[in-house]
């Protein structure tokens, strides 16, 4: 062993450094040349083998082997394993460090069990290594000068790096705080290492230590004077964790179980919870569903101070605020099963029922379940319109603010807000064509609209041909009721409904004027009030889009250089021309699916197309009027004057297409003129036709596809 000096300084570097993935080699002097001798004669011998450093996960750590980890499905314990045996999975075991007790575990006692060679003169068939040190020593003369200092207490180094087991277990014995920055060094440094897993939960049970005797007129102290075990138990639930391996699962299992004693069982527990709703993955999520679902399986007997029922409810209020969409969504759909307990249906509903965006596609699930009650459907039905209306306001691009739905409903957080993605997402589950489906049936088979007005407004905010087909029949059913449903759901003010019932009030009113053939004066002044009603509710429809696209428009446009665009700019994805003589002041396009494309999962939205201009400028009141009658075409009864407004309007089934297009003209005189006196002179007349006014138009064109029950 001529180069034992070079081999020792090669090894105590390798064990300082953790991070490069080798073994412990602490620098622990003549101790340290006497493990190294033996080590080296062992390997002779045939004990150890060789590992591999595939970086941390590949990492063994301070040998922690023949630690075994047991499955918490079984009632009675494994046979120990053999001192020198790795955990399951653990990676293949390196060659043997000087100061790594790799042959050296905690037996059932705790106690040091020694069970491979420490002296040069153990192996090899019993010879005796005699290689002269630099010294003149003889190795074997080392290593016999050094046995006394082996029944010695070892210092645990400074540097938790280079502990070794029995440091570990030392520091857990007197409880050392420095054990806690070992125990997250572990955590940190060792994902994914078996081996080290099942050191560390050989860490987890007490110490047996006797305790300190008292002194007279004092309490008796905890071994080693420890008054709080609990940072402890946290730093040691949180490294298996961290460690992410099977064995450490099973670790954390088995402390719910009850099946591994540690110094505060109820501080042991919090923390695996913890941990697992912390570190997000489908093998955490399934301990926490079978957790909710069957805690009497992983607990049957109320060992200690926790019953399974008491297990359940504590990891009820910890996954509560944090759990995934994907575990919410599979206990609904574990609710709903004929063969779960009504119990279990009243702690677990109330959890998925809060108004929660994460709580949607589990609630989607109990509304189509039979199982859930109608009371709790209504309840969920009030929170999908305003997540529907808001997702639609999001989609189509409108400012924050433009639906604020409901009061107290859809939570506090705008859908995109946060997450851009998360409306195409949310969309992606509320019009899916099973809800839809569903949505559909219900509204189908009223027989009333009387407080029906959350179902009207979950319907109108869906922009689904389907959808739009039985919104039409139902309005056709009960026209004669008047709009005073249909306005109760605030599509025409604060809800974010579906831009084509544009299209599909103005075919309501002209299918049923077509078909009124109505002799009774009474009964035909009454058809026209109600159809004057319908009216309004179409114009504010008109009204309140033109407010939000207006307002799209100029944040799109915020921050941004601003200059008036050319009209003719304008009019290339307008369906109608606009005037040459006017600066565009906003403009809105929108055309599906195209802009959707790639972005909803699980849906495909209809055809739609949604267009908004805003012009302003100095312009012939009159010949812009003339302009906008030409390309707009209104019968008689759609061109109509309100104050100082002209309003021209059309609605035209495209025979070829099958598209239902519908086009408002709003042209608005800034300075209101009265045009009532009949009074007027010849010369003013020809003055209002050739003098320059400032106006303001608007042009809102939508296209859907004709609703089916429709004659276009």
């Amino acid at each position: 062993m001529g180069h034992r000096a070079t081999d020792e300084k090669s090894l105590r570097g390798a064990g300082r450094g953790l991070g490069s993935g080798q073994d412990i080699v602490p620098a622990i002097g003549h101790l340290g040349r006497l493990l190294m001798l033996a080590t080296l004669v062992g390997l002779v011998a045939g004990v150890g083998g060789c590992g591999s450093d595939d970086g941390p996960s590949s990492r063994r750590g301070p040998a922690f082997s023949g630690v075994g980890v047991a499955d918490p499905s079984e009632t009675s314990p494994a046979p120990p394993p053999p001192a020198n045996a790795q955990p399951p999975g653990a990676p293949a075991a390196p060659e043997q460090a000087p100061g790594s007790p790799e042959n050296t575990s905690p037996d059932a006692d705790g106690e040091q069990a020694n069970d491979g060679p420490t002296h040069g003169a153990q192996a090899n068939g019993g010879e005796t290594d005699s290689t002269s040190t630099d010294d003149g020593q003889s190795d074997a003369e080392a290593e016999n000068g050094d046995q006394a200092k082996t029944d010695e207490p070892r210092e645990r180094p400074e540097d938790v790096a280079e502990w070794i087991k029995e440091d570990y277990f030392s520091a857990r014995a007197e409880n050392d705080p420095k054990l806690l920055e070992a125990v997250r060094y572990l955590g940190e440094q060792f994902v994914g290492n078996t081996n080290v897993a099942a050191g560390l939960a050989a860490l987890l049970p007490p110490p047996k230590v006797e305790p300190d005797e008292p002194k007279e007129g004092q309490p008796q102290q905890p071994p080693g004077g420890q008054r709080d075990a609990k940072p402890l138990i946290e730093a040691i639930v949180a490294a298996l964790g961290a460690n992410g391996t099977d064995a450490a699962r099973t670790v954390l299992e088995q402390v719910l179980a009850g099946k591994v004693a540690t110094d505060d069982e109820q501080t042991a527990i919090s923390a695996v919870l913890s941990v697992l709703v912390k570190n997000v993955s489908p093998q955490n999520e399934e301990v926490l569903f079978r957790l909710l679902t069957e805690p009497e399986k992983l607990r049957p007997q109320a060992d200690g101070q926790t019953s399974a029922e008491q297990l359940r409810e504590r990891t009820l209020a910890a996954v509560t605020p944090v759990a995934s969409d994907q575990l919410r969504t599979r206990l609904a759909g574990y609710l709903v099963q004929p063969t779960t307990s009504d119990s279990t249906r009243g702690v677990l509903g109330k959890f998925l029922e809060e108004d929660r965006i994460e709580n949607l596609g589990a609630q989607l699930v109990l509304c189509l379940g039979d199982k859930t009650p109608e009371e709790t459907k209504a309840k969920l039905q009030t929170y999908f319109t305003a997540y529907s209306s808001r997702t639609l306001a999001e989609v189509l691009g409108l400012p924050a603010g433009a639906s604020t739905g409901p009061t107290g409903r859809g939570g506090n957080t705008q859908p995109g807000q946060e997450d851009p993605e998360l409306p195409y997402r949310l969309a992606g589950q509320l019009w899916n064509a099973q809800w839809v489906a569903e949505v559909e049936r219900r509204l189908a088979a009223l027989e009333s609209l009387e407080g029906q007005k959350e179902l009207l407004g979950l319907a109108g905010t869906i922009p689904a041909d389907s959808t739009r087909s039985i919104m039409l029949q139902v309005m056709q059913k009960y026209f004669d009721d008047g709009p005073k449903h249909v306005e109760a759901t605030g599509l025409s003010k604060d809800l974010v409904g579906d831009p084509g019932l544009v299209a599909l009030t103005k075919l309501l009113m002209r299918d049923s004027a077509s078909s009124a053939n109505i002799r009774s004066k009474e009964l035909r002044d009454q058809f026209m009030q109600t159809s004057e009603s319908w009216k309004g509710f179409s114009d504010g429809l008109v009204e309140t889009w033109c407010e939000r696209l207006q307002a799209a428009a100029q944040a799109r446009a915020d921050g941004q250089p601003n200059p008036p665009k050319p009209a003719a700019e304008a009019a290339g994805a307008m369906p109608i021309a606009v005037h040459a003589d006017a600066d565009v002041k906003a403009i809105y396009h929108a055309v599906w699916p195209d802009d959707l494309a790639g972005k909803l999962s699980g849906v495909s939205p209809d055809p739609m197309q949604l267009h908004y201009v805003r012009l302003e400028g100095k312009a012939q009141y009159k010949i812009t009027v003339g302009f906008y009658r030409r390309q707009v075409k209104p019968r008689a009864r759609d061109a109509r004057q309100i104050q100082n407004v002209d309003w021209l309007e059309s609605l035209r089934t495209n025979a070829q297409t099958g598209r239902l297009s519908s086009i408002d003209v709003r042209i608005t005189r800034t300075e209101a003129k009265d045009t009532s006196s009949t009074t007027t002179s010849t010369a003013r007349k020809g003055a209002d036709e050739i003098e320059l006014e400032d106006l303001i138009i608007e042009v809102l064109a939508v296209e859907i596809m004709t609703p089916a029950t429709s004659g276009g």
